[in-house]
């Protein structure tokens, strides 16, 4: 069994190891985990962190204040690669520390040049999140500006200009859905209108997170992305308005049919399978209609959709498919369809 002795060992790993064990040990005396928040080793501080984090104990609250207060003062000496922070601030979240807001406020924007970039990305990250769960006051424009931090604080290749704060946009745009502010509305809708500088993946968060606040701006707002050149964004889009609830979801079914017949050759079938997840009889009609187009491809991508959705009206028009059409194609397609739902 690890011991007092065991914290003060020369050895780093041999300090973590006991730490990591007193963790797993429900009566360990909190008091031992407060002296390894001041170790020197940020790995032993980010376990012990972790471990009054698990805790979640209002006790901790000031002591892991403290503790963020001694490594922030210089981080890249101290807490290398943001390690102990992140890990600080989960805890604090996880103690539900309203009174360590200052704390979270200072992380999400805090960045750290190291020989690998910016190491605090993950701290931010943490830091958003937890603004976002404890719905801090001010949180909004901390999230709104990490939303737009395309400009790295740290040197990089021209080429990785967006990917260096790409996880923290992403976090940015879940955290505002989290929010559940109403001016983040304006905010993801400011992103989505004005796409240009930014990641087709920080742009389908923003669509998820708008579907989530509001189903109105969803409609106004993302309908222009289902023919988008980038068929990474337009099914993205797709998929976003497909899980509209009720009202705006009836609006849905013919926007996405219409985008699928005029989708390219490799977005066809993603869009029908969109199309399928729009749990109304709308879409089943919507697919049958597909099955007689013109287009094989199409007709091929509507089966492919009843597939995906696979209850007794999808079964019912495959059935009809195997029973009356006289193309071969479909026929098959819609028999091993049958086979698989059977």
């Amino acid at each position: 069994m690890p011991t007092k002795a065991n914290l003060r060992a020369r050895s780093a790993t041999e300090r973590l190891a006991a730490v990591k064990a007193l963790i797993k040990q429900p009566d360990t005396d909190l008091e031992i985990l407060f002296e390894a928040l001041a170790d020197k080793s940020n790995l032993v501080v980010a376990a012990a962190a972790a471990g009054l984090g698990e805790r979640q104990t209002a006790n901790a609250i000031v002591p892991l204040e403290q503790c963020y207060d001694r490594l922030a003062a210089n981080g890249v000496k101290r807490d290398p690669g943001c390690l102990a922070r992140t890990a600080i601030v989960k805890a604090l979240a996880q103690c539900r520390a309203h009174s360590a807001a200052r704390v979270f406020f200072d992380a999400v924007k805090t960045v750290q040049s190291e020989h690998t970039g910016d190491t605090a990305v993950p701290l931010r990250v943490q830091a958003a999140a937890a603004l976002a769960q404890l719905r801090l006051p001010g949180a909004l424009l901390a999230l709104a500006i990490l939303l737009f931090d395309v400009e790295p604080q740290v040197p990089y290749a021209p080429e990785d200009r967006l990917y260096v704060t790409l996880q923290a946009r992403m976090t940015a745009a879940q955290a505002l859905a989290v929010l559940g502010d109403p001016g983040a509305v304006a905010v993801l809708g400011v992103k989505l209108q004005f796409e240009q500088d930014e990641l087709p993946e920080v742009l389908l968060e923003c669509m998820d997170a708008l579907v989530q606040l509001d189903g109105q701006a969803a409609l106004e707002l993302l309908p222009r992305y289902l023919r988008h050149r980038d068929a990474y964004l337009s099914v993205g889009a797709a998929t976003a308005l497909a899980g509209l609830p009720p009202p705006e979801r009836e609006a849905v079914v013919p926007l996405l049919l219409d985008a699928l017949q005029e989708a390219p050759s490799d977005a066809q079938v993603p869009l029908s399978l969109a199309l399928s997840s729009v749990r109304s009889d709308a879409s089943i009609a919507a697919l049958a209609e597909l099955t007689e187009h013109p287009t094989l491809a199409l007709r091929l991508a509507a089966v492919e959709g009843l597939r995906h959705r696979g209850d007794v009206s999808a079964v019912e028009v495959l059935q009809e498919l195997v029973r009356r059409t006289g193309d071969r194609r479909v026929v098959q397609a819609a028999q091993r369809a049958l086979d698989e739902l059977a």
